[in-house]
This record gives C-alpha cells, sequence and structure tokens, in this order.
C-alpha cells in the first residue's frame, strides 16, 4: 500500500503535478531505492542512469498527494499565447495507458477547464481539441473514459464553438454540423444530468444554419437542472466550482431567443454571490473580451494569408 505526504504547498502547482506523475511513471522496482530515504545509500551506490538524461539517478523525496485542483490552478496560471501547457502534457500523454494513475488523475472537469482556457484565454483551441480527440483512446484503455462527458466536455465544446462562431466563418452550415457530429462522437459518457445539451446545440444549429435533428440520439432527455447555493457550501466554493457553467449558462443567454427561467435565476444567483464576495469583475464579461481579441485578431491574419497585399512595383 502506498503513503503520501501531504502535498507540498511551497511547490508551484505544476511542479507538485509533475512530481506526483514521476513516481507513477518510475518503475515498481525501482520506487522503493529512490522514494525511501533510508535506500538513499544503496541507490547512490548502484549509479543508476536516468535513460532519459543519462544522469545518475538521484534519492528523492518521498512522494506527495496532490490535489486535483491544483491542475486547475496551473492550466488557469497559463498566459494567452503560451505553448506551455500544449508541451506540458504530450510527454505524459506518450506513457503507455498501464500507467493507469497518470490518467485517471484528470477528471471532467479538468478537460472543461482545458477547453474554456484554450478558448477564451491562450488561444489554441483548435490544436488542443484536435489533441484531446487523438487522446480519447488512451483514457478509454485506462478505463478512464468516462471524463469525456456530456455536461463538461460535450457541452463546452459547443459554447467555444458558438462563442468562436459568433467571429469566424467556419465554412458554411454542412462543415459546422460535421464538427458537432464529432464532438458528440468523441464524447463517451453521454447521459447528461443538466439538461443544457438541446439548448447549446439548437443555439448553435441556429447560428451557423442547419438542421439539428437527430444528432443526439443516445442522448437521455432530463429537465433543466442547475446547482443552488446550499449550507454546505460558502458563496466563495459555490463561485469557483460553477464558474465554468456560469460562461455556458451566460453564453446560452447571450444566443438563444427565449432563456429558460432556470438558467436565468442561475445566472442572477451567481452574479449576487460573486458581488458579495467582494469580486467586482464579471468572469464571463472578462472572458469574452478576451476571446474576442483572440479570435478577431486570427480572422485578420487568416484573411491576410488569403489575400494578401501586393508589394507596389519598383520604377
Amino acid at each position: 500500500m502506498r503513503s503520501f505526504r501531504r502535498f507540498n504547498s511551497g511547490l508551484t502547482a505544476r511542479q507538485q503535478i509533475d512530481n506526483y506523475f514521476t513516481y507513477f511513471q518510475t518503475k515498481n522496482e525501482l520506487r522503493p531505492l529512490i522514494y525511501r530515504q533510508k535506500n538513499a545509500n544503496t541507490l547512490l551506490a548502484m549509479d543508476l542512469k536516468d535513460p532519459v538524461t543519462k544522469q545518475q539517478i538521484k534519492p528523492r523525496e518521498p512522494i506527495a498527494s496532490v490535489p486535483k485542483q491544483l491542475l486547475t490552478t496551473y492550466i488557469k496560471s497559463i498566459p494567452q499565447g503560451s505553448n506551455e501547457f500544449f508541451e506540458w502534457l504530450k510527454p505524459w500523454m506518450q506513457l503507455t495507458t498501464r500507467k493507469k494513475e497518470i490518467y485517471q488523475y484528470f477528471t471532467s472537469t479538468h478537460l472543461q477547464n482545458i477547453l474554456i482556457q484554450s478558448c477564451f484565454i491562450i488561444g489554441d483551441y483548435t490544436r488542443m481539441v484536435g489533441y484531446l480527440y487523438i487522446q480519447r483512446p488512451k483514457f478509454l484503455n485506462a478505463n478512464h473514459g468516462s471524463i469525456f462527458d456530456v455536461d463538461h466536455f460535450y457541452n463546452t465544446l459547443l459554447m467555444c464553438s458558438l462563442q468562436r462562431g459568433s467571429i469566424m466563418n467556419f465554412g458554411g452550415p454542412e462543415i459546422a454540423k460535421k464538427k458537432v457530429q464529432q464532438m458528440w462522437l468523441n464524447t463517451v459518457n453521454k447521459e447528461q444530468k443538466l439538461g443544457l445539451a438541446p439548448l447549446l446545440v439548437e443555439c448553435y444549429a441556429k447560428q451557423q444554419g442547419f438542421d439539428a435533428s437527430g444528432l443526439m440520439p443516445e442522448l437521455n432527455n432530463v429537465p433543466i437542472v442547475l446547482p443552488k447555493l446550499t449550507n454546505e457550501m460558502t458563496p466563495e466554493t459555490f463561485v469557483q466550482k460553477n464558474e465554468p457553467l456560469y460562461l455556458i449558462c451566460r453564453t446560452i443567454s447571450q444566443f438563444s431567443t427565449d432563456v429558460p427561467s432556470e438558467i436565468t435565476s442561475f445566472i442572477n444567483e451567481y452574479k449576487t454571490l460573486t458581488a458579495k464576495s467582494d469580486n467586482s469583475t464579471d468572469v464571463y464579461d472578462k472572458y469574452v473580451s478576451s476571446m474576442t481579441q483572440i479570435w478577431t485578431q486570427k480572422k485578420e491574419d487568416r484573411a491576410t494569408r488569403q489575400n494578401p497585399v501586393e508589394s507596389p512595383p519598383k520604377e
């Protein structure tokens, strides 16, 4: 049985996750030598070399347990235009799915925040979506494909498509429809609990001009059920936990002509609780402003590539 220390708050979120993943990347037979201080001299005497760095393997501190919230913290720390998170993710996703602990560390909320940050803040959304589609079979092999779900993964893909669709030209209704079909194909857990997926598809179909009927044949039909503040949760925790859902509901409110009362009530409660937490900046307005800047620039760059300005002839 593994025993973990408490996580080290003196390290950055990325460092703690890296240390945690590195433990599971290490061969089972080497873990007692590397991570148990009593075996430090034995390890050094063996003069083992790291197969990647070719440097001597040295003793490491006992592994610390890592709260899953730390990955969200790391994701949200990535600045606009940075490749850092994508480059960080790639080597971990290249590991065999026998390292299930690494794949099973990820949650549907992590995928949701990866998509949101890629679309609204970082600006590498298209690349990240394609990469997650490619990695989906690995999560299935690690018995963790259910994180590709409706309420977090699929709904967020639709939200991001709606937001980008208000700026970018996706090439016509049929292409937009095929993108939704691909989203649904890559959704493993097709059972929704919030009841928002049909509204998002309806909004996107109207925006892009395609018929949405029959796009989600396996989707269960449920009423809209959104969270409310309870005595078991502080307002600050409610706001933090439901930030992605607030972005989705605000998106529906922006693009739908008939917003259900459940969504309006949730939005109003979230705004009220945000104001009580002394946060004067609305996260939706902040994210949409950032997203608009990113994708407007990308649209202009695309237009420039497609229609380059010719240099005047030399006299």
